[in-house]
């Protein structure tokens, strides 16, 4: 393993301006033959800065290097290993909800794959349900829509009349008329007002899993 600069026509070891260092590892024969790393740096030598430009591998010097570009440039390997990108290698609060598919971060009236696991192994689903207006003391039913329905890992949402915001499912421990239920089967998201709620919209979020 070994360092070398490369600025302006010339390769150096012992860089003296503003350049690219390239610290390089082969694992390999005296053919030339095996692994060649190498991760590129950009030194400003007045200001003693450094960026990382680039990492690539190639099966032999004669090969086309694969490079992964990260000076705000896309992967261009098909994938990166497993394990490979932990919570030690990215800075805090780097990657913020505008980086991350909508699917993983946005709430939608249509299926959403969350990124997660259930603890079956399952994918874990998730859409958001408009109720309408809520029923008067009697229980009131919407279809989900969902195919294939599996397992219910949440369902939760809320109801308003604009002002007053009441969380679904409602209890109360003194005043059970007023409770909300609700619940889902593989067709229906069931709600059941204990009084008059006609003047409410309610909207849910159900995660799920698919039996296929």
């Amino acid at each position: 393993m070994y360092f070398t600069s490369y600025s302006g026509n010339k390769f150096s070891d012992q860089p003296s301006e503003n350049g690219h260092v390239f610290l390089i590892k082969h694992n390999g024969d005296n053919t030339g033959n095996g692994y060649q790393r190498a991760m590129g740096f950009f030194i400003s030598r007045d200001t003693m800065t450094f960026y990382v430009i680039s990492v690539f591998v190639y099966n032999n010097p004669s090969g086309q290097a694969n490079w992964l570009n990260i000076n705000n440039e896309p992967v261009t390997t098909a994938r990166l290993a497993n394990g490979a990108v932990t919570g030690v290698k990215i800075a805090d609060r780097t990657i913020t909800a505008s980086k991350i598919a909508a699917a993983f971060t946005d709430y939608s009236t249509t299926e959403q794959n969350t990124g997660c696991l259930w603890i079956d192994g399952k994918t874990i689903y998730r859409k958001e349900i408009n109720l309408g207006s809520l029923p008067n003391a009697i229980p009131g039913s919407v279809a989900h829509g969902i195919s294939n329905l599996s397992t219910v890992t949440s369902l939760s949402g809320f109801a308003t009349n604009g002002t007053v915001f009441l969380p679904l499912p409602l209890a109360r421990y003194n005043n059970f008329a007023s409770q909300i239920g609700l619940y889902a089967d593989t067709t229906n998201i069931v709600v059941e007002p204990g009084n008059d709620r006609t003047a409410y919209t309610g909207y849910v979020v159900i995660e799920y899993t698919k039996t296929s």
